[in-house]
């Protein structure tokens, strides 16, 4: 077998142990006043639309940031909800959700014509679903079939018909057991589609979906994803990881289920009703190849419950369900923006090896360096003053342009490893103005720099050449000599966008002719096909 690759490179950039207060108690509440249907809620999901998918304890629940539209059963539709104690959820890769029940079986929805289908016990069928308890979670496999554990009896291998919504055509379903008729923990597929399974007593299998059979492996351990929030709450869902002994690995898809803050395990073996007696493990300490070491300090919550599910949406929000309580909503984002240099009105951001420059209106520079400010650094750091805009190049050098009205004025190149500073006298401006233009770096390493009524100026760094050109073509208009640059932007395909204070313009260099640049002008509102 090959190693499992690590994901905790990926996963740690996105994860932070810390949660901001939207109000005294850190969170906004929503239930059954906002129209939640019931209080206790068992999963939450979102789907590719962006709805918020609630289960409940009476009824599932649809949220669409405003309202709630409630799916219920209905004794004289078939196409209702065949329980409303819903239990587990999951949108498989056809937008089509999948809701188990407590004791009903399982339901799949089909947004096209808003009917639940319903996938059952038949009591000796064996074509039937094995159990009509759902608890656990669901999982699509690589070709489409879809797992679905029922309580004390297996898990299912559920093929969907494609006229199966049409037709109303029975699917096809295979049950299996683990070895040892052990009841099933949780399922999950790693980010090469092998399905991994976990029993109660720690066991783990690969599973082998064409053939339904098990490799057991030894010191494996499915450890829950887990959120700790910063008044003192512990959430936990149904989403796994897979620990080999050397490494951890997701068995979720993290590019649409985003991570918690936590690793959770049990003392013993993992939870069947309630999740207590935890270990915890920081994410962000994760090392590649090092072993965990459990116990992370959570004193804050040592005397919380551990409350379930928590869904962390697209937009960054967790929403975590309570017993009895609703859903939570925490903003966990908005204190990942840190106010620096406060009162200081900066007009450019400018990213160097050591630092971040800002730039004023004013000739005054600022470096931001980790979570300092350093004033007047363009008399420390950089060998000019009176320095109207920079912008630092992919070989480290500093392209300078000086506003001096008195002398030393103009477009300079300082090499910061030499200390040697190359003057461009060529680049003519009008200087005195304090305009704070913006100036880029494009893809090919030249350096653009504007001056006033549409001119420009592009040197090749490498080579030192400079050639200018004008966007001020249009003779029955012509712009004002004084008009500014406002904006200057590369897209991905190397097209130069620049904004003016007349409107804006598109430099296309395939449509160049002769080593003629050709702009595009526009003045009024117009859309340009990227």
């Amino acid at each position: 077998m090959s190693a499992l690759k690590p994901i905790f490179t990926i996963v740690v950039t996105c994860v932070v142990l810390t949660a901001s207060s939207q109000n005294a108690t850190g969170y906004e509440n929503i239930s059954i006043s906002q129209g939640l249907s019931q209080g206790m809620v068992f999963a939450t999901i979102q789907d590719k639309e962006g709805f918020i998918w609630v289960a409940t304890k009476n009824g599932l629940n649809r949220y669409d940031g405003y309202s709630f539209k409630v799916f219920t059963n209905d004794p004289y539709n078939s196409n209702s909800l065949s329980g409303n104690t819903v239990t587990a959820l999951f949108e498989d890769s056809k937008g089509r959700i999948w809701a188990g029940t407590e004791n009903a079986g399982l339901n799949v929805y089909e947004k096209k014509s808003e009917k639940f289908y319903r996938i059952t016990n038949q009591g000796d069928d064996a074509n039937s679903l094995s159990g009509n308890r759902i608890r656990n979670s669901i999982v699509e496999t690589n070709d489409g079939k879809i797992l679905v554990p029922a309580e004390n009896a297996g898990f299912n291998v559920i093929t969907i018909p494609n006229n199966f919504f049409e037709k109303t055509v029975k699917p096809v379903i295979v049950r299996v057991l683990l070895p040892g008729n052990e009841p099933v923990y949780g399922i999950g597929k790693d980010n090469i589609g092998t399905v991994w399974i976990s029993s109660y007593t720690n066991k783990v299998y690969r599973f082998d979906p064409e053939n339904n059979t098990f490799v057991l492996f030894d010191n494996y351990r499915f450890y829950n994803n887990g959120y700790a929030t910063e008044d003192g709450g512990l959430w936990i869902n149904n989403n796994f990881f897979l620990w080999d002994g050397t490494n951890v690995v997701s068995l979720f898809d993290t590019s649409k289920i985003k991570t918690g803050n936590l690793l959770m395990k049990s003392k013993n073996e993992p939870w069947i009703d309630f999740h207590e007696e935890l270990f915890y493990y920081d994410i962000s300490k994760y090392e590649t190849g090092k072993l965990i070491r459990w116990g992370y300090d959570l004193s804050f919550a040592k005397n919380s419950k551990v409350l379930f599910p928590f869904l962390i949406d697209r937009s960054g929000l967790l929403w975590a369900g309570t017993k009895g309580y609703g859903l939570r909503k925490y903003n966990i984002t908005s204190n990942r923006f840190r106010p620096q240099a406060p009162g200081y009105s900066v007009r450019y951001i400018v990213p160097s090896a050591n630092g971040i420059f800002l730039g004023a209106y004013p000739y005054e520079w600022r470096k931001l360096v980790k979570d300092s400010v350093e004033k007047n650094v363009s008399e420390k750091s950089l060998p000019l003053n009176t320095i109207d805009n920079v912008v630092v190049s992919k070989t480290g050098d500093y392209w300078i342009r000086v506003d001096d009205i008195n002398s030393n004025a103009g477009l300079f190149q300082y090499n910061t490893s030499t200390g040697k500073l190359t003057a461009f006298p060529s680049v003519q401006f009008n200087r005195g103005e304090g305009d704070k233009q913006p100036m880029i770096e494009d893809s090919k390493g030249n350096i653009w720099m504007p001056a006033l009524g549409g001119t420009f100026t592009r040197i090749n760094e490498s080579t030192g050449r400079t050639d200018s050109f004008t966007i001020n073509s249009n003779r029955t208009r012509p712009m004002l000599t004084k008009s500014l640059c406002t904006a200057l932007y590369e897209d991905v395909k190397g097209v130069l966008w620049t904004g003016t204070e007349e409107g804006f313009a598109k430099l296309d260099p395939i449509a160049t002719t002769s080593g003629k640049l050709v702009f595009q002008q526009c003045r009024q509102p117009k859309f340009f096909k990227l």
